[in-house]
């Protein structure tokens, strides 16, 4: 079950070439694992340059050879190689854009390129997020596609042993690319990602961290976790409880304008899960008074302690006449809520719980027009709201790096080619993009806040465009425009942005290549396999490695390494002994040692996080 609370008030993607052209009514209704053996080394190998402040990367390796990770299948030696990811990467992280390294990748106060995601593979070998950063940063593009040795990268990194035991063999990977967060409270910096889903309910999440804030740089971090609430759900009903503290709205208001905005969040879900079985919510909208004991909202992890939960989702089944939902959602209405994250996300009862709030509540009025249309404007981020605290219990991660990236025109004055990730020469004007933007979607207003064109409140400023005229002025940003021209005013509503690399995340979309989405595949990303080995492994802290030659033993082949701390020892390449521990090392990637003593040395199997 999903339970979402939502502290409301008002405050994607289709194809590019995609307008929505549905308009949503709002009219008001009524209620309702060898011996001594001679031992040979190849010459050393030059220590690579790997500095918190400069992050080097070369296409070149020192064997061609590469083990293969799919089980089955012929394995060959290992090697030692280099991250394909462009030098000095840290600077793709907003916080560097002092540093004197960083200066290709800033043009005045922002970035040279655009944050999007449309990633390409360069000449030299070396995976950029899009052609335009590949053309900053001094190459051309050979494919608009990810280069095999970065699939290689991502591939060998979930093949490497977790200090857990556990390993994943995944042919085809979802890669993602994130920079740019600077916000404190989540994880910000810039880091490459890949979500993996073993079943609707279940997924991992590996994070190779380039340069972080809130962690340890140039290694992973491997989280898995459960979703709150299946994606692919099919139809849900859901119970909406508004918790009324204030007189803000009319019951009959909330009522209708629940319905009808139920559609466009229906609509845009059905967009976005490419999925037989998409998640769309039959809301049923109940308006209760405070249950005795549930105050006035002041944060939201302290809103409702269990108890208090209970209490408001009792008020709001007897009401509703039935407690069959599959989804709950909370929504107290207050005037006066001042609250900095108006969105939180936990579980109560084995069930998701969010809360979510709106920066500002207007009351509203029957008879005062821009009362009345500033109240709507509230009420009308909660969908908003909704959809994200969705997303999050689908199993989108608190860092919220993949809502930030990705080929789509997120605001209006973006203007990049979504090919290249160009800057565009022209300039549109917000009033214009809401016009072709598929993220947004004009809803009518009701009869009694009907605005014509040539009649609008002189409180609002008015936008002339050929695409329709735009009225702006609300405290939460909405604009109202004649969408349709035809002489009336809609209010342009907007979901969370959900782009590709999200929906590529989520499982939404096809990754493997077999055009099935893969929390629809039977064999997803390929053909996936999580591997488990029970392990009581005592570890060396996080350390990189410095390749100091071959060494042939026996029928064995290791690298000879140098840890930060000056430890050497022997990394397996191809060994019978440590078959499952052979797989490509990255230099400038920063491993967990395991040291296992042999009669020839100190063997050092890669772990990590």
């Amino acid at each position: 079950m999903l339970l979402v609370l939502l502290n409301c008030c008002i405050t994607d993607q289709k194809p590019a070439n995609q307008t929505n052209v549905t308009k949503y009514t709002t009219s008001p209704i009524n209620p309702t694992k060898s011996e001594p053996a001679k031992v040979t080394t190849s010459s050393a190998v030059k220590k690579p340059t790997t500095t918190a402040t400069s992050i080097r990367a070369a296409a070149t390796t020192r064997r061609i050879e590469v083990t293969s990770t799919i089980p089955g299948k012929e394995t060959s030696t290992a090697s030692v190689l280099d991250i394909p990811i462009p030098s000095n990467t840290h600077c793709f992280y907003f916080r560097n854009k002092d540093l004197p390294e960083c200066s290709k990748f800033f043009e005045g106060s922002g970035f040279a390129c655009r944050q999007y995601y449309n990633p390409v593979c360069g000449s030299d070998g070396l995976f950029y997020p899009s052609a335009c950063w590949a053309e900053r940063l001094g190459t051309k593009v050979a494919s608009y596609s990810q280069c095999e040795s970065m699939k290689r990268f991502v591939r060998d990194l979930w093949a490497t042993k977790r200090l857990t035991g556990k390993r994943y063999i995944v042919p085809s990977p979802d890669i993602e690319f994130v920079y740019s967060n600077v916000n404190d409270n989540w994880k910000s910096g810039t880091w490459i990602r890949s979500q993996l889903f073993k079943n609707p309910s279940e997924y991992v999440i590996m994070d190779f961290n380039v340069f972080v804030a809130q962690g340890a740089n140039m290694s992973t971090s491997t989280i898995a976790s459960r979703t709150s609430s299946v994606a692919k759900a099919g139809k849900q009903k859901a119970l909406m409880v508004y918790i009324l503290f204030d007189d803000v709205f009319p019951e009959h208001v909330l009522l209708d304008w629940t319905k009808k905005y139920e559609k466009p969040l229906n609509d845009y879900l059905r967009q976005k899960q490419h999925l037989r079985e998409p998640t769309q919510l039959d809301i049923t909208p109940v308006v209760i008074s405070p249950p005795e004991g549930v105050g006035r909202p002041k944060n939201l992890e302290q809103f409702l302690d269990p108890q208090q939960t209970d209490k408001v989702y009792q008020a709001a089944i007897r009401k509703a006449g039935s407690a069959n939902y599959a989804a709950i959602i909370i929504s107290p209405i207050a005037l006066g809520m001042q609250i900095r994250h108006p969105g939180y996300h936990t579980t109560w009862k084995n069930t998701t719980l969010i809360l979510t709030l709106s920066d500002e509540y207007v009351s509203y009025s029957e008879t005062d027009r821009i009362r009345g249309l500033a109240a709507l404007s509230s009420f009308h981020s909660v969908f908003g709201k909704l959809q994200h605290e969705m997303l999050h219990a689908f199993g989108l991660p608190g860092d919220h790096g993949l809502l930030d990236s990705g080929y789509f025109l997120d605001y209006f004055n973006q203007n990049v080619d979504k090919t290249t990730g160009m800057k565009g020469q022209s300039k549109t004007s917000k009033c214009d993009f809401i016009a072709v933007s598929p993220d947004y979607y004009p809803m009518e207003l009701p009869d009694n806040l009907k605005t014509t064109v040539g009649k609008e409140p002189a409180e609002l400023a008015k936008q002339q465009s050929p695409s329709g005229n735009c009225l702006e002025g609300f405290y939460t940003g909405e604009l109202l425009k004649d969408f349709d021209l035809d002489g009336e005013y809609e209010i342009m509503y907007k979901n969370e942005l959900v782009a590709p690399p999200l929906q590529r995340s989520l499982g939404w979309m096809d990754v493997d290549g077999d055009n099935i989405a893969e929390l629809d595949d039977k064999d997803p990303y390929g053909g996936f396999k999580e591997i488990s080995a029970p392990t009581s492994e005592g570890s060396t802290p996080l350390s990189g490695f410095e390749p100091l030659g071959e060494v042939n033993i026996g029928d064995c082949v290791f690298e000879k390494i140098r840890l930060t701390s000056g430890q050497e020892g022997l990394a397996p390449l191809k060994c019978a002994e440590f078959d499952s521990d052979a797989v490509n090392l990255y230099k400038q990637v920063r491993y967990y040692w395991v040291p296992i003593k042999k009669p020839y040395g100190t063997v050092l199997l890669a772990r990590l996080g």
